[in-house]
Protein backbone atom coordinates (compact mmCIF):
# COMPACT_ATOMS: atom_id res chain seq x y z
CA UNK A 1 0.00 0.00 0.00
CA UNK A 2 1.23 3.46 -0.90
CA UNK A 3 1.84 6.09 1.76
CA UNK A 4 -0.98 8.61 2.15
CA UNK A 5 1.39 11.47 1.38
CA UNK A 6 2.26 9.87 -1.97
CA UNK A 7 -1.43 9.41 -2.81
CA UNK A 8 -2.08 13.06 -1.98
CA UNK A 9 0.79 14.19 -4.21
CA UNK A 10 -0.53 12.19 -7.17
CA UNK A 11 -4.01 13.66 -6.65
CA UNK A 12 -2.52 17.16 -6.45
CA UNK A 13 -0.73 16.60 -9.76
CA UNK A 14 -4.02 15.56 -11.36
CA UNK A 15 -5.71 18.62 -9.87
CA UNK A 16 -3.14 20.93 -11.44
CA UNK A 17 -3.50 19.13 -14.78
CA UNK A 18 -7.29 19.56 -14.64
CA UNK A 19 -6.94 23.23 -13.74
CA UNK A 20 -4.57 23.82 -16.64
CA UNK A 21 -6.76 22.05 -19.19
CA UNK A 22 -7.67 23.76 -22.44
CA UNK A 23 -11.48 23.57 -22.12
CA UNK A 24 -11.53 26.30 -19.48
CA UNK A 25 -9.38 28.62 -21.60
CA UNK A 26 -11.38 27.84 -24.74
CA UNK A 27 -14.61 28.55 -22.88
CA UNK A 28 -13.21 31.93 -21.86
CA UNK A 29 -12.19 32.69 -25.43
CA UNK A 30 -15.31 31.65 -27.36
CA UNK A 31 -15.98 35.23 -28.41
CA UNK A 32 -12.48 35.45 -29.87
CA UNK A 33 -12.08 32.03 -31.49
CA UNK A 34 -13.23 32.36 -35.08
CA UNK A 35 -15.52 29.87 -36.77
CA UNK A 36 -16.64 28.30 -33.48
CA UNK A 37 -20.10 26.90 -34.05
CA UNK A 38 -22.78 25.92 -31.58
CA UNK A 39 -21.66 22.27 -31.49
CA UNK A 40 -18.11 23.28 -30.60
CA UNK A 41 -19.26 25.83 -28.03
CA UNK A 42 -21.58 23.27 -26.39
CA UNK A 43 -18.82 20.66 -26.28
CA UNK A 44 -16.29 23.10 -24.82
CA UNK A 45 -18.82 24.26 -22.19
CA UNK A 46 -19.53 20.64 -21.18
CA UNK A 47 -15.81 19.88 -20.92
CA UNK A 48 -15.15 23.01 -18.88
CA UNK A 49 -17.99 22.06 -16.51
CA UNK A 50 -16.63 18.51 -16.23
CA UNK A 51 -13.20 19.94 -15.45
CA UNK A 52 -14.65 22.05 -12.63
CA UNK A 53 -16.44 18.99 -11.26
CA UNK A 54 -13.25 16.92 -11.47
CA UNK A 55 -11.32 19.66 -9.66
CA UNK A 56 -13.89 19.70 -6.88
CA UNK A 57 -13.83 15.93 -6.56
CA UNK A 58 -10.02 15.79 -6.55
CA UNK A 59 -9.87 18.57 -3.95
CA UNK A 60 -12.39 16.66 -1.82
CA UNK A 61 -10.29 13.47 -2.03
CA UNK A 62 -7.16 15.41 -1.09
CA UNK A 63 -8.90 16.98 1.89
CA UNK A 64 -10.39 13.65 2.98
CA UNK A 65 -6.90 12.17 3.04
CA UNK A 66 -5.59 15.02 5.19
CA UNK A 67 -3.92 17.03 2.46
CA UNK A 68 -4.40 20.56 1.24
CA UNK A 69 -5.06 21.36 -2.42
CA UNK A 70 -2.59 23.89 -3.75
CA UNK A 71 -3.47 27.22 -5.31
CA UNK A 72 -4.44 27.34 -8.96
CA UNK A 73 -1.86 28.86 -11.24
CA UNK A 74 -2.47 30.05 -14.77
CA UNK A 75 -1.32 27.97 -17.72
CA UNK A 76 0.63 30.45 -19.85
CA UNK A 77 0.83 27.93 -22.70
CA UNK A 78 -2.87 28.50 -23.44
CA UNK A 79 -2.78 32.30 -23.66
CA UNK A 80 -2.69 32.30 -27.46
CA UNK A 81 -6.01 30.47 -27.84
CA UNK A 82 -7.83 33.79 -27.97
CA UNK A 83 -6.39 34.37 -31.43
CA UNK A 84 -6.72 30.98 -33.08
CA UNK A 85 -9.15 29.62 -35.59
CA UNK A 86 -11.17 26.70 -34.24
CA UNK A 87 -9.48 24.41 -36.81
CA UNK A 88 -6.22 24.99 -34.95
CA UNK A 89 -7.67 24.94 -31.45
CA UNK A 90 -9.52 21.61 -31.72
CA UNK A 91 -6.40 19.50 -32.44
CA UNK A 92 -4.72 21.14 -29.44
CA UNK A 93 -7.78 20.29 -27.36
CA UNK A 94 -7.57 16.67 -28.55
CA UNK A 95 -3.89 16.52 -27.58
CA UNK A 96 -4.75 18.04 -24.19
CA UNK A 97 -7.41 15.38 -23.56
CA UNK A 98 -5.09 12.58 -24.78
CA UNK A 99 -2.46 13.74 -22.32
CA UNK A 100 -5.00 13.91 -19.51
CA UNK A 101 -6.27 10.40 -20.30
CA UNK A 102 -2.69 9.10 -20.09
CA UNK A 103 -2.09 10.89 -16.78
CA UNK A 104 -5.29 9.48 -15.29
CA UNK A 105 -4.41 5.96 -16.48
CA UNK A 106 -0.97 6.21 -14.89
CA UNK A 107 -2.38 7.62 -11.65
CA UNK A 108 -5.09 4.96 -11.50
CA UNK A 109 -2.54 2.21 -12.02
CA UNK A 110 -0.25 3.66 -9.34
CA UNK A 111 -3.16 3.99 -6.91
CA UNK A 112 -4.71 0.57 -7.58
CA UNK A 113 -4.45 -0.30 -3.86
CA UNK A 114 -6.74 2.65 -2.98
CA UNK A 115 -10.24 1.50 -4.01
CA UNK A 116 -12.11 4.73 -3.23
CA UNK A 117 -9.57 6.83 -5.10
CA UNK A 118 -9.40 4.36 -7.98
CA UNK A 119 -13.18 4.39 -8.33
CA UNK A 120 -13.22 8.20 -8.53
CA UNK A 121 -10.35 8.23 -11.05
CA UNK A 122 -12.07 5.62 -13.22
CA UNK A 123 -15.20 7.80 -13.35
CA UNK A 124 -13.18 10.87 -14.37
CA UNK A 125 -11.13 8.84 -16.85
CA UNK A 126 -14.27 7.55 -18.54
CA UNK A 127 -15.53 11.11 -18.94
CA UNK A 128 -12.21 12.25 -20.43
CA UNK A 129 -12.29 9.38 -22.91
CA UNK A 130 -15.80 10.43 -23.98
CA UNK A 131 -14.60 14.01 -24.38
CA UNK A 132 -11.69 12.86 -26.51
CA UNK A 133 -14.01 10.93 -28.82
CA UNK A 134 -16.32 13.94 -29.06
CA UNK A 135 -13.40 16.21 -29.96
CA UNK A 136 -12.23 13.76 -32.61
CA UNK A 137 -15.76 13.82 -34.05
CA UNK A 138 -15.76 17.61 -34.06
CA UNK A 139 -12.39 17.64 -35.80
CA UNK A 140 -13.61 15.20 -38.45
CA UNK A 141 -16.77 17.24 -38.97
CA UNK A 142 -14.98 20.58 -38.85
CA UNK A 143 -12.25 19.59 -41.29
CA UNK A 144 -14.60 17.95 -43.79
CA UNK A 145 -14.83 20.11 -46.92
CA UNK A 146 -18.17 21.84 -47.35
CA UNK A 147 -20.43 20.31 -50.01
Amino acid sequence: MMATSEVIEILKELLVDEQHGLPVRLRESTVFVSQMGTRQIAAVNRMAQAGREHCAELAFLILEMGGTPGPRGANAATADLHYQDIRHALPRLAADRESLVELYELARDRLAAEPIVTQALNKMLARHRQELEEIRGLIAGNLTPAA
